[in-house]
């Protein structure tokens, strides 16, 4: 007796039956009915849908045999995977392969076999649809037509089987998908009837009034002025192919829920028409957007009394500073000049502090949009509004932006102010370059100062933080915090490297596009 070979692919092959699942599945009346056919066309007693896996072959449909399984050395089918077409052996007792083969020798007394491999679409033989005879015989050309046709037909519905599994693993995971889902899902046919609709959905009706959902329009259950509202929302999607809107609606539930709601139209698999409705539940997050109007219009009166309640007793101390200044000449010793000098500097601190502040908390406030611009100009401009010392320089290169013009002039006054305040020395050079990259501009602010060791490089970026006293460098210590607060707004970043052979260079990354941040 000879083995069977093991097919090149065995191992896809294997894969392939396994995808199938149907070894030891139960039976199907449909292949047991083809068995039956094919053994009356052919004029044979048994016939088999044959399925062979790694160490046996096992009968999924069985004319006129009753085992179930076979080891596969033993198995005429192992032999028939082998090729294309029909395997046919004519006398078993006169070929060397099979005439010691005990399913010969013994039961049932194979002498006739004939196979045709059951190829799938991707050229895979899951086994064979076979007949089978007690004496020796050779099929007809129409015989081996009709068992290649019925072999086609048994592929077919394995396939047939395998999407209609896969289909129902897909309608289960959409099914919990749309059941976890916590937005309100449904779908309305053209008549404006909900055919489907997710659990949540379904909670938004009191138990008893959940049976009247599926097939019903359900605009009855709501205030009229609401209930047309539906309507011409779901009679514009159907008309255009979409619409999202907000909506604050009372369920019937009683309960009052503020919604983003998108409608999109689609097609079913006959062309009927249908639209989907995703509805969010954002109550929880317009009351957080209402409450944060209220923090910043409370914002904005601080620093309209920071701006004038509490500006306008620090002048007029300022100006009380001045007269007592000018009747004390000639009057007081050094010593009461210094203390009132020293109050006059403290004085214009304060003054200094609430202007930052007043504009560190106008920083994104406003969107300003994006408009063409020249580097080198704005530099120019933001030179006008710094006390730039004599010995120092600032250069810029002539590059063309498109950039809001008032955030870029925030961020470039401070940095370049900044570089000339903790400068080392009496001269200096700041330099601002630019680099047109795919989405963003690269803008880098260098100087020759001293540098910003690595490890205060962030620290810098804090509200009121100062790497010297303002007794050395005049500031409040919002200059940098606000550069990074305007730049994140407008969706960029900033770093800080060094600037060879000495100072540092702020590398701004501000996108062309630019989408401003939720605040």
């Amino acid at each position: 007796m000879q083995k069977p070979a093991l097919p090149d692919n065995e191992v896809e092959r294997l894969a392939a039956l396994q995808s199938y699942n149907i070894m030891d599945s139960d039976a199907d009346p449909v292949l047991d009915d083809l068995t039956d056919i094919i053994a009356e066309l052919c004029n044979v007693p048994i016939a088999l849908v044959s399925l062979v896996d790694d160490h046996r072959q096992w009968f999924k449909a069985a004319c006129g045999l009753n085992a179930e399984q076979t080891d596969k050395d033993i198995a005429f089918c192992a032999h028939a995977i082998h090729g294309d077409d029909i395997f046919e052996v004519s006398n078993a007792l006169d070929d060397p392969r099979f005439h010691d083969n005990p399913l010969v020798t013994g039961d049932p007394h194979i002498r006739f076999y004939a196979g045709m491999p059951l190829i799938t679409e991707d050229n895979f033989a899951l086994g064979t649809l076979c007949v089978i005879d007690t004496k020796p015989r050779i099929l007809t050309d129409k015989q081996r037509q009709f068992l290649r046709s019925l072999a086609g037909e048994v592929v077919t519905r394995f396939e047939l089987e395998r999407k209609n599994r896969q289909l129902m693993q897909a309608q289960q995971l959409q099914r919990l998908i749309s059941d976890t889902n916590q937005d309100y899902i449904f779908v309305k046919d053209e008549d404006f009837r909900i055919v489907f609709a997710n659990k949540a959905f379904m909670t938004l009706y009191p138990e008893n009034m959940q049976d009247k959902i599926i097939g019903y329009t359900t605009v009855e259950d709501y205030k009229p002025e609401e209930a047309e509202q539906f309507l011409a929302d779901d009679r514009y999607a159907f008309a255009n192919g979409r619409i999202e809107r907000f909506e604050t609606i009372v369920f019937p539930d009683g309960a009052t829920r503020t919604l983003f709601t998108t409608k999109l139209r689609f097609k079913d698999t006959e062309n009927a028409n249908y639209i989907l409705g995703v509805a969010r539940d954002v109550t929880e997050r317009e009351a957080l957007i209402d409450s944060l109007k209220k923090s910043n219009a409370d914002l904005d009166e601080f620093a309209y009394v920071a701006s004038h309640d509490l500006r306008s007793p620090l002048t007029a101390i300022r100006r009380l500073i001045e007269w007592v200044k000018d009747d004390a000449v000639g009057k007081l010793d050094p010593e009461s000049l210094r203390h009132i000098e020293m109050i006059e500097t403290r004085a214009d601190r304060m003054n200094r502090l609430l202007s930052d502040l007043l504009q560190y908390s106008q920083v994104g406030r406003q969107q300003h949009e994006a408009e063409t611009l020249e580097l080198e100009s704005i530099v120019a401009d933001c030179v006008q509004l710094i006390d730039v010392p004599a010995g120092f320089s600032v250069t810029a290169v002539n590059q063309a932006l498109l950039l809001p013009k008032f955030p870029l002039e925030l961020v470039l006054t401070n940095l370049i102010s900044n570089a000339i305040k903790h400068h080392d020395k009496a001269t200096g050079n700041i330099a601002v370059d630019c680099q047109e990259l795919e989405a963003s501009y690269a803008i880098q602010v260098s100087d020759d100062g001293p540098g910003i060791a690595p490890e205060h490089r962030q620290k810098v970026f804090e509200k009121f933080t100062r790497l010297q006293s303002e007794d050395q460098v005049v500031g409040s210590g919002l200059g940098l915090a606000m550069v990074v607060k305007m730049v994140e707004h407008y969706g960029g970043s900033i770093a800080i490297e060094d600037n060879a052979p000495r100072g540092c260079t702020f590398i701004i990354q501000w996108p062309k596009t630019h989408s401003v941040r939720d605040h």
